[in-house]
């Protein structure tokens, strides 16, 4: 037997092999996906609205669509807020694992305008606001906000308790309307800022704790 004729036999056996893990995979994946779902969806319903109404404080319906058992173990549903059936936005709810993963936030602000709501509740705290500017990124649980505030105030103008404390104002808002952010408040003349990222908010629980977040910045843009 030669090289050419080993070759062509291999080559048939690894194919023949390829096409039965496509046959097998195939009919798996119509078995489990034509399978009742593991739960009940009305528990998979009320599981979930108990889900969001724990995370968001406000109360939901939740409505079973489908569930995929074979590769992503997930229920798959669709929500709302009670008060407002027309934001209709997607949850999905592990099946073996206690995971759920929505994008409320990012439908609701998407609604409400996220720009003109921010801009209106930083404009009522930072009316001497020279600029204010806001990044929106959006992630499978969660929306983070970049709010970039830029001040042009004298040095001896300010007065630091006040600042911080209209700072931490800001904070809790953001607490109030579950949106994850990071802030950053430029003192242009001064070459000053506040700098508080995500994680750190977390460790802030009175207008005296954003003291710890002051920084000087450099003439080259550097933070010190």
């Amino acid at each position: 037997m030669n090289r050419k004729t080993i070759i062509i036999i291999l080559i048939s056996i690894v194919s023949f092999i390829v096409l039965c893990g496509i046959a097998l995979y195939a009919i798996l994946y119509n078995f489990f996906e034509s399978s009742p779902p593991p739960d009940d969806p009305g528990k998979v319903e009320e599981e979930t609205e108990s889900y969001l109404e724990d995370r968001y404080d406000e109360e939901f319906v939740a409505e079973y669509d489908d569930y995929e058992d074979f590769t992503r173990n997930l229920y798959y549903l669709e929500a709302y807020p009670v008060e407002n059936e027309h934001l209709v936005f997607q949850v999905t709810k592990g099946i073996n694992i206690e995971r759920y993963y929505d994008n409320y936030q990012y439908h609701k602000w998407g609604d409400l305008g996220i720009d003109e709501t921010l801009t209106n509740e930083t404009d009522e705290l930072f009316p001497d606001a020279r600029d204010i500017d806001f990044d929106l990124v959006s992630s499978r649980n969660s929306l983070l906000i970049n709010s970039y505030i830029y001040l042009s105030l004298e040095e001896d103008a300010i007065d630091w308790d006040e600042e911080e404390e209209r700072i931490y104002d800001l904070i809790e808002f953001y607490r109030d309307e579950n949106i994850y952010s990071t802030i950053r408040v430029y003192y242009e003349n001064i070459d000053l800022m506040y700098e508080m990222i995500e994680e750190e908010l977390e460790e802030i629980n009175a207008p005296e704790d954003v003291a710890d977040y002051q920084q000087d910045i450099e003439e080259d843009g550097s933070v010190t």
